[in-house]
């Protein structure tokens, strides 16, 4: 089954309010794990996260119009894209899912560009599929 199908399961994003951070969020499997060359990883606002090859960088997450929102980019030649939970985006062959944006809190994940539970949570959590063989 392709991975693809997995996300059109995942319909509805939950929205929730933890503390001081708002979270817009589609749970589909735990942080830094892989299935079938599937990665997932959160990657801070400002910062860049890595799968492979491939740099993805996070500019901005902003709540638009009560939306959450952010803005990526596969570095170094993609355009930058804004893109919300639940959305998938094609880049450099890879799929791209966004899982999840928050707003405010801490980072739980090691990816957060410092130590696990580093301040300034600002991030977007991703899931990342290769280009086929």
């Amino acid at each position: 089954m392709r991975v693809n199908r997995i996300f059109a399961l995942a319909l509805g994003a939950i929205i929730f309010g933890a503390g001081c951070a708002t979270v817009v969020s589609a749970p589909l499997m735990s942080p830094g794990t892989t299935d079938a060359g599937v990665t997932m990883l959160t990657i801070g606002q400002g910062r860049q996260g890595h799968v492979g090859t491939l740099s993805i960088g996070v500019y901005s997450i902003e709540s638009v119009q009560g939306t959450l929102e952010g803005a990526i980019q596969v570095l170094p030649n993609e355009p930058a894209v804004r893109v919300h939970v639940g959305e998938t985006v094609e880049r450099a062959g890879y799929s791209i899912y966004v899982q999840e944006l928050r707003i405010g809190g801490k980072l739980e994940s090691l990816s957060c560009g410092g130590p696990v539970g580093c301040s300034g949570g600002d991030s977007i959590t991703l899931v990342v599929t290769p280009p086929p063989k």
